[in-house]
């Protein structure tokens, strides 16, 4: 019990609570006073009295009064004779029998009456009456306390407090001598490990201790059988700082595990896993199967397995799409990637955006590496880095620079820039302002080289052309415009037989001739070699020539300036012969084989050079 006093003074004396306030907050201590086959209910009365306004010093009797509330019935009563007061300052023992203190309850547990009250009374001249002591009901007392004595009012409630009682038969019992039949009050099922008592306002439930538990320092002696979890259909929740930290929601057989900001959202999926991040305005949101998202803001995961490890705005749309970081980039095709950078798309399946910004790869399995404002628009592209640069070709790659083109199917820009490879399967090798228009055509280097025949080719420099089939040019620069001023070499073959012993050699062997563009004059220096298929009796029948001259377009119609001459390098069939014409804007080299009877073939290489209005 735990007696606490706050009297008003009367005229003759008065109790003051002791100060400061946590030292009256001790000063009324309950304490148990045991006996072997009765007990009483003892507690320590302290207090400050003061007489007079002063605090008193000497012998004081006290006059204790036991009620039934604030005014209410006399239960029992206590005299404590002669009790040292030093200072204003006292403390004394008071005993009631248990008895007193039975309170009585409705059925949900609250107390139906005001419960006990204790009543102090003072007097400074001795009292040699009996000692009075606590009575049972029904026992006469006097009506007030004896003559001499000043009450101190008000009465002051009496709270519980945790006490040591001992049971009267408690020395008594041998060991195992207690039943079940001597025990008063609720007997618990054998099934119950412990009982624990839980206060809710001031009642006091008493119900099975729980199982085993989890604890801050760690748990030893688990099993495979022990878990951390609910049993039911039933989400759990962990918090940090008052705050969701984590989510975890039954789906089916795949949980949802919601981390981070608490409006993170998992709408209509299963297996899904937010690890973290989002905030006010920024939530992270997965609405597809087994889709992840690790963290960042913003970010969204709407394909099947689809992932966004990261980073701010980013979206990964489609079936096991995957954006590893970064800010505003979209995995949209089928297990398509973006791995970072910002503004970059991966929008048809298997494509793969590595990074950079602004990049867009929208071809199958097309890719941007990095760079800036790179597209692979068609199938299998491929775009290594670099700044604006476009593959939009199948299989087209450029490999890096800025503002290069590999425009058709096949096609190559290794770098550079503002290069151009048009055709199915131009290259452009690198340098500046290069362009390979014709398919097959090739431009290693260089500035502002142009190959737009089929198969030509220019090895660098600058401001060639290479505009006939299979030609090679090769210039150091121009005097207007690309090919007025450079060297070129051309092959050209033909086949001669039995049936046809005379033909004109062509750049692609099948009738395709030199041409001789308007405003041109060439010196050409032709090596032609023939060689018979050694159809018996004629075995590798071979000759070889040397044809050298000059030739010229004047508006439209070419002219030899001179004579070309024609020698014999050597030969095995003297009737073989070769010659030159001007034909209609172009040069034409004719051999004849004869009467060989099987089968021959010539090649002619031709180098010029070449200077053009």
């Amino acid at each position: 019990m735990k007696t606490q006093h706050s009297h008003l003074p009367q005229p003759a004396a008065s109790i003051h609570p002791r100060v400061p306030r946590w030292f009256f907050a001790i000063a009324t201590l309950v304490c148990a006073c045991v006996g072997v086959y009765s007990q009483d209910i003892g507690f320590t009365v302290q207090g400050k009295l003061s007489q007079e306004g002063k605090p008193a010093t000497g012998l004081y009797d006290f006059y204790f009064t036991l009620r039934s509330g604030p005014k209410g019935e006399a239960l029992a009563e206590y005299l404590r004779p002669a009790v040292p007061v030093q200072d204003g300052l006292f403390a004394t023992e008071v005993h009631f029998r248990p008895a007193f203190f039975d309170v009585f309850y409705s059925a949900n547990g609250e107390s139906q009456d005001d419960g006990r009250y204790l009543e102090v009374a003072v007097s400074s001249t001795a009292i040699v009456a009996a000692s009075a002591t606590d009575r049972l009901g029904g026992q006469a007392r006097p009506a007030a306390p004896p003559a001499g004595f000043v009450t101190l009012l008000p009465a002051i409630r009496i709270t519980p407090a945790p006490t040591a009682i001992r049971a009267a038969a408690a020395a008594s019992i041998t060991p195992g001598g207690l039943t079940p039949s001597a025990l008063v009050g609720t007997i618990l099922p054998a099934t119950v490990s412990g009982i624990v008592a839980v206060q809710a306002g001031t009642k006091f439930s008493i119900v099975p201790a729980p199982g085993p538990a989890w604890l801050l320092a760690g748990n030893a002696g688990t099993t495979a059988s022990d878990f951390l979890g609910t049993t039911d259909q039933r989400s759990i929740e962990v918090r940090v700082g008052n705050a969701r930290a984590l989510l975890i929601t039954p789906a089916g057989l795949s949980p949802n595990l919601v981390g981070g900001y608490f409006g993170n959202v998992v709408t209509g999926a299963v297996g899904v896993v937010i690890g973290g991040g989002g905030s006010a305005g920024n939530i992270n949101l997965a609405s597809a199967n087994y889709a992840f998202i690790g963290g960042g803001m913003s970010n969204t995961a709407s394909g099947v397995a689809a992932t966004v490890a990261g980073g701010l705005g980013n979206s990964a749309t489609n079936g096991y799409s995957i954006v590893s970081g970064g800010t505003q980039n979209f995995a949209s095709g089928f297990v398509s990637v973006v791995a970072g950078g910002s503004l970059n798309q991966a929008a048809r399946e298997h494509a793969t955006v590595g990074g950079g910004r602004q990049n867009v790869a929208d071809g199958v399995a097309s890719t941007v590496s990095g760079g800036q404002d790179n597209a692979a628009h068609f199938d299998q592209s491929t775009v290594g880095g670099g700044g604006g640069n476009l593959a939009a070709g199948a299989g087209a790659t450029t490999s890096g620079g800025v503002g290069n083109r590999a425009e058709l199917d096949l096609s190559t820009v290794s770098g550079g820039g503002e290069n151009l490879a048009q055709q199915f399967g131009a290259t452009v090798g690198g340098g500046v302002g290069n362009q390979a228009r014709a398919a097959h055509a090739t431009v290693a280097g260089g500035n502002a080289n142009f190959a737009t025949g089929p198969y030509s080719i220019i090895p660098g420099g600058a401001q060639a052309l290479a505009d006939q089939h299979g030609q090679m040019a090769q210039s150091a620069g121009d005097f207007s415009s690309p090919g007025d001023a450079q060297t070129s070499v051309f092959v050209l073959r033909g086949q001669t037989s039995i049936v046809n012993p005379l033909t004109s050699l062509s750049l692609n062997g099948l009738g395709l001739p030199l041409g001789i563009g308007v405003g041109r004059t060439r010196t050409f220096e032709i090596l032609v070699a023939g060689r018979s298929a050694g159809v018996p009796p004629n075995f590798s029948v071979s000759g070889g020539y040397a044809v050298r001259g000059v030739i010229k377009n004047v508006g439209g119609t070419a002219s030899f300036v001179g004579t070309p001459t024609v020698t014999e390098l050597g030969e095995d069939d003297p009737a073989w012969s070769v010659q030159v014409t001007a034909g209609p804007g172009s040069l034409v080299i004719g051999v004849n084989s004869a009467g060989t009877p099987d089968v021959v073939r010539w090649v002619a290489r031709l180098q010029t050079a070449e200077v053009a209005w």
